[in-house]
């Protein structure tokens, strides 16, 4: 399991408004954006690759330490390097 961002976060709304949201929507959109960005940087990794990258690259949550398997919340950069060190050592 992981965590994202799922309350009070500013949404846009289409008439270029902003409001603050909450809910699992919100929080799926940030995992979904991040996962895309794991295969922007590796093409190459498979679907189980990307869910392993996303509960392996977190930080640190006091709060979320006994509600959820990884105890933090995604870090998208950490993400990123994770994905693309995996790609270096498909070329080595």
């Amino acid at each position: 399991d992981v965590a994202a961002p799922g309350i009070d976060v500013v949404c846009k709304l289409p008439e270029g408004d902003e409001k603050m949201c909450s809910g699992t929507s919100i929080a799926t959109a940030y995992v979904s954006g991040i996962a895309s960005l794991i295969l922007s940087t590796n093409k190459d990794l498979k679907s189980n690759e990307v869910a392993d990258i996303l509960k392996r690259n977190t930080k640190e949550v006091d709060s979320l330490q006994k509600l959820i398997g990884s105890g933090g919340i995604i870090d998208a950069y950490q993400c990123l390097k994770d994905a693309k060190s995996r790609k270096n050592m498909l070329r080595n």
